[in-house]
């Protein structure tokens, strides 16, 4: 499943796609994708793109946020798969990598 959202969000020519493999550090989570895209147009599209998925395949999909026009930073929730799809501007400001790195080793050292 994982690799199918994938190759979705590169159907939709959103690239410097991040996994990060939350499966030993939450019971929520087991993946957060994080990727950038050039326009709102291209992050809605991926975003329907994959409720449709969801949908078709069975999957529960929790919702998206971030939908309003011209939003920098769209989040899709697929309940074991959460994907941010941000702005190069939106994605450099925000570090979402940096910050499950550091919250992800703050909780292995505790």
């Amino acid at each position: 499943m994982l690799q199918d959202i994938i190759k979705i969000l590169e159907k939709t020519k959103l690239f410097n796609i991040e996994v990060i493999d939350l499966k030993q550090k939450t019971d929520m989570v087991h993946y957060s994708l994080v990727c950038s895209s050039t326009s709102y147009r291209q992050r809605i599209s991926a975003a329907y793109m994959l409720k449709n998925f969801s949908r078709e395949y069975g999957l529960k999909f929790f919702g998206m946020e971030g939908t309003f026009e011209n939003s920098e930073w769209v989040l899709v929730d697929l309940s074991d798969i959460v994907i941010h799809i941000m702005s190069e501007e939106s994605r450099r400001n925000y570090s979402l990598e940096n910050f499950f790195r550091s919250k992800l080793t703050m909780v292995e050292k505790m």
